[in-house]
C-alpha cells in the first residue's frame, strides 16, 4: 500500500485529465496546479487514481488520501488498516479544519436572475467592464502595469478540469484601482463568462472570516463539507521513507 506513489507533475497531467472527463463535483485539490504546488502524490489502483499528501511532524508519519478518488466505489478500510488516512466529502468522519469548499454556477451568475444577484447586476451595469482572457505568461506584465496606476481591475487564474468543472486558483485585485466599489464581483463575473456551462470551485476559507464573507457574497450554488478519518495506525518511519 505504501509503494508506487509518484509526485504529481506536468508529465502526468494527461493521466489525471483522462480520469476527470465526465466526473462531477470535483474538489479544489483535483486541480493539477494545486496538486503540484502542494507536492501531492498519485497512484493508480485498478484503474482508479488516488491522490495523497504525505506529512512528517514531530516523529509522526502519515499519508492522507486528499480527495475523493475518481471512479472508486469501495470502502476505505484497507487504506485505514495500512496507516493511510482519508479526507474527502463522501465519508463519515470529523469535520476537517480546511472547512467547506465553495462552488459557483457560471450560468446562474451570467443570467443574474433574482434578488440575490441585484448587487452583481448593479455593479456590472454601472462600470461596463471589458474582459480579456490571456495566458499565464501575461501575469507578470499585468502586475507590472499596476505600478503605472493603470485602470486594470485585477485578474483571475482559473483551471478548467473538464467540460463541467473548473477551479478558481487565484484572484488578485489591483490595489491602485479607484472608483470601483465591488471589484471582486467584476472579476467573478468575468470568470463565469469565460467558463459558461461549468461549475467553479473556489476552495475553502481555512477559518478566515473575511474570506468566508467574500465567498458567500458571490452566491455559491452549494458548499462541499470536507470530513476526515484518521487511520488506526500511523506509518512507520521506514514506510514513509519507502513512499519518498
Amino acid at each position: 500500500m505504501v509503494e508506487g506513489w509518484q509526485n504529481i507533475d506536468r508529465y502526468c497531467v494527461g493521466v489525471l485529465r483522462e480520469k476527470y472527463q465526465g466526473a462531477t463535483d470535483l474538489h479544489f485539490h483535483h486541480s493539477i496546479v494545486q496538486c503540484i504546488n502542494d507536492r501531492l502524490l498519485y497512484k493508480i489502483l485498478d484503474g482508479v487514481v488516488f491522490v495523497a499528501k504525505k506529512s512528517a511532524m514531530m516523529g509522526n508519519y502519515s499519508l492522507i488520501l486528499y480527495n475523493r478518488p475518481i471512479g472508486y466505489a469501495g470502502d476505505y478500510s484497507e487504506f485505514l488498516n495500512n496507516g493511510i488516512g482519508v479526507r474527502n466529502n463522501r465519508i463519515e468522519g470529523t469535520k476537517d479544519s480546511f472547512g467547506v469548499e465553495y462552488v459557483y454556477g457560471c450560468d446562474a451568475c451570467i443570467e443574474m436572475a433574482g434578488s440575490k444577484y441585484s448587487r452583481l447586476r448593479n455593479t456590472v451595469r454601472r462600470y461596463s467592464p471589458t474582459f480579456e482572457p490571456g495566458a499565464s505568461v501575461e501575469v507578470a506584465k499585468i502586475v507590472k502595469s499596476w505600478s503605472a496606476n493603470n485602470q486594470l481591475v485585477g485578474f483571475s487564474i482559473v483551471e478548467p478540469l473538464n467540460s463541467k468543472n473548473g477551479v478558481i486558483l487565484q484572484r488578485l485585485i489591483n490595489p491602485n484601482v479607484v472608483g470601483i466599489t465591488e471589484p471582486n464581483l467584476i472579476l467573478h463575473y468575468n470568470d463565469c463568462l469565460q467558463n459558461r456551462g461549468r461549475e467553479l470551485n473556489m476552495g475553502a476559507c481555512v477559518g478566515i472570516k473575511s474570506m468566508e464573507f467574500a465567498k458567500r457574497k458571490l452566491n455559491p450554488i452549494r458548499t462541499v463539507q470536507i470530513n476526515r478519518i484518521k487511520p488506526g495506525e500511523k506509518l512507520t518511519k521506514e514506510q514513509y521513507q519507502k513512499i519518498n
